[in-house]
């Protein structure tokens, strides 16, 4: 539903699926040229592979610039959450999540 929201709003979204090798996911991200990566949790053991993939994107210099957020029924319960994956945002709900997209990018254009 997401990244519907995301095309519809001007984006060119992708949906890597669940089923992606994190050690894979530098290279697909680098090559699309990605500028905001969204990753969900519902349940706890969704947790660690969200965090994996937040730091295998951290550690690739060539996605310095890719803005990271998160969302899901895991972080709706813990708000803090994002912060300790190392996320850049979270949104509880998909229209936040678009809105959140454009203000995280905008900031970005401003920083550069």
């Amino acid at each position: 539903m997401l990244s519907d929201l995301m095309d519809l709003d001007g984006w060119d979204a992708y949906c890597a699926g669940p089923d992606v090798p994190t050690r894979d996911l530098p290279i697909t991200f680098e090559r699309r040229k990605t500028d905001v990566l969204v990753l969900s949790a519902s349940m706890l053991d969704g947790l660690p592979p969200v965090a994996d993939i937040v730091a295998a994107m951290r550690n690739s210099q060539a996605l310095a610039g890719m803005r990271i957020m998160v969302g899901g029924p895991l972080f709706n319960e813990d708000l803090h959450l994002w912060r300790k994956v190392g996320a850049d945002g979270y949104a509880r709900e998909a229209t936040d999540a678009v809105l959140l997209a454009n203000w995280l990018m905008s900031e970005e254009r401003r920083c550069a």
